[in-house]
């Protein structure tokens, strides 16, 4: 593992080859190998990011986010993982917490949003889409919200 500076990495199981560049905070994870992680990325507690991935800079990657291998997230995506916020705050509990799932080979563009789905092998997701609804394998989707726009 090759980390930059002012990068921090808490308890987080990291994969040989895998780069993490400046000022990152990850937490609480499982990082395969060769991934590549931009600076300024965020990746919380019970997340996995399997090997060959590149997770580009200004990302926020949420809990409970699995993310298969050979996927690359633009700069700037953000996962939610809590659809009634601030659950937490209000509850005392993650219960009302969600999972999300990217798939084997999808492509997530720029400035993304996705809320707790599946998002299907081989998908690709346009930039500054809106991601509400799993998006089936072998399928594009773009826009807020996103729709499906053909196949892959």
């Amino acid at each position: 593992m090759k980390t930059g500076k002012n990068t921090i990495v808490i308890d987080s199981k990291i994969g040989d080859g895998t780069q993490i560049w400046h000022f990152c905070n990850i937490y609480g994870s499982k990082i395969g190998r060769n991934v590549k992680i931009g600076s300024y990325v965020e990746i919380q507690n019970k997340t996995n990011i399997g090997d060959d991935s590149i997770i580009s800079s200004h990302s926020f990657i949420c809990s409970l986010v699995d993310i298969g291998k050979n996927v690359f997230i633009g700069h700037s995506v953000m996962t939610v993982n809590d659809i009634n916020p601030p659950s937490f705050k209000r509850t005392g509990s993650k219960s009302e917490w969600k999972e999300t799932k990217i798939c084997d080979n999808a492509v997530i563009g720029s400035g993304c949003v996705v809320f707790p789905v599946r998002i299907g092998i081989n998908s690709v997701v346009g930039a500054g889409s809106v991601v509400t609804e799993d998006v089936p394998d072998n399928t594009k989707v773009a826009g807020s919200p996103a729709k499906i726009i053909g196949k892959v």
